[in-house]
């Protein structure tokens, strides 16, 4: 929560022991809070270990698992990096914000710096970057939309010979032929 603000249960609060009386460093509270309160050393935490397991606590790693699996977690992206053309040297370079959604994607010259032309593959088969997904309905175009983790339009498929598939329509990425387009060939 740095720079934020949350509210919470004044009851749920001191249930959870409040803050740590011994974590005197101001802003120290969302280590205190967190999963980390056993790694380093910070001195005798033994009362919040004890609360710790008192109350049952799990780690943020058990609460993505069993509470919010589909979470995207890039960590666990199955390749990152630029989305190449074979034939120029472009790249599938798009924003991703709500301000984006629904235009095509196109192509840029490669600029090695990552930004809009940073890409993850997830292991649903999504080409992503926050929220945003590489989208084809069977149109003209790919279009960034928002990840539903639905896989069908947003599924797609890197192939041994570095070309990239759309799963439902096994159509392939394919740069037009003036290089500024993201196009869709069988």
């Amino acid at each position: 929560m740095a720079g934020g603000l949350f509210s919470i249960s004044r009851e749920y609060f001191t249930e959870l022991g409040t803050y740590d009386p011994g974590m005197d460093i101001w802003g120290g509270e969302n280590l205190e809070l967190s999963e980390y309160i056993l790694k380093g050393d910070y001195g005798d935490v033994t009362d919040r270990k004890k609360l710790r397991e008192r109350l049952q606590c799990h780690s943020f790693d058990w609460f993505v698992k069993n509470v919010y699996p589909d979470l995207f977690v890039p960590g666990e992206a199955i390749a990152s990096g630029e989305i190449r053309s074979k034939a120029k040297p472009m790249c599938i370079d798009s924003a991703v914000d709500n301000h984006n959604y629904h235009k095509p994607v196109n192509m840029w010259p490669c600029h090695n710096q990552g930004g809009n032309q940073y890409w993850m593959l997830s292991k649903n088969g999504e080409i992503r970057r926050d929220d945003g997904c590489l989208d084809y309905s069977g149109g003209e175009s790919v279009i960034v939309y928002p990840c539903h983790g639905q896989k069908g339009n947003q599924e797609w498929q890197y192939r041994e010979d570095n070309s990239i598939d759309h799963a439902n329509t096994q159509k392939c990425m394919e740069t037009s032929v003036d290089g500024q387009k993201l196009t869709m060939k069988t």
